[in-house]
Parts: C-alpha cells; sequence; structure tokens
C-alpha cells in the first residue's frame, strides 16, 4: 500500500444545502459514478430540508474523493450475533465499549423509546 501523494493544489470543497446549484450538480455527477457501487438510495444529495453535507478532495483540478455525511439526532443500539466473537465487547484507549468492526446495527429505537 502506497501513502497518497500531497498535492498543492490539493482543496477540500464542503457542500450544503443552499449551495449554488452548480456545486449541486457537479456532486450528482459524482454521484452517478459511485451509485454503481454503493447501490440506488444510498447517496442523497443536500437540501435546505436534510442535514446532509458533502465534501468533494480536489487534487490537480480533479475530483479524487467524496465523503457525504448527515447528522442525527439518535443513535441506535447494535445487534449482537450469541455465539460469536461479536458478542465480546471491544474497548478504546478511555475503557468505552465502542461497535467492532462489521458490526450490524439496529433500526429499531432502544427499549423505552419511541
Amino acid at each position: 500500500i502506497s501513502a497518497p501523494t500531497v498535492h498543492d493544489d490539493s482543496r477540500i470543497i464542503e457542500i450544503r444545502g443552499g449551495d449554488a446549484k452548480k456545486l449541486k450538480g457537479k456532486l450528482s455527477e459524482v454521484f452517478d459514478l459511485m451509485r454503481p457501487e454503493l447501490g440506488d438510495g444510498t447517496l442523497v444529495l443536500p437540501s435546505p430540508t436534510n442535514k446532509v453535507r458533502a465534501f468533494l478532495y480536489i487534487a490537480n483540478r480533479r475530483i479524487v474523493g467524496c465523503l457525504v455525511a448527515q447528522q442525527i439526532e439518535t443513535a441506535l443500539p447494535l445487534l449482537q450475533e450469541e455465539g460469536t466473537e461479536k458478542d465480546t465487547p471491544v474497548h478504546d484507549r478511555q475503557g468505552k465499549t465502542k461497535p467492532k468492526e462489521g458490526s450490524v446495527i439496529s433500526t429499531d429505537p432502544p427499549p423505552g423509546r419511541t
């Protein structure tokens, strides 16, 4: 694995819901390239009504990376698979439990919450 080359003219552009249509159009083109790998319905363009932000990494006047993030209000619990290695919690440096790589996230709210 080689380390990425850092270009002097590289930059990151943030695209939010209220930004110009030209930026969103370029992001839509990037999504069209990503969609066959990620599937339909997984990519959401930023709009004034959602909390989606996109970041494009540009080097040598070309888009070479894309990150799409959405602010969430509530995190959902992880599903545990009994009798597997995934039952054993993983702890970070502060001793807090964190999800293992490849964990399944529940789509149901925690008990007692609706």
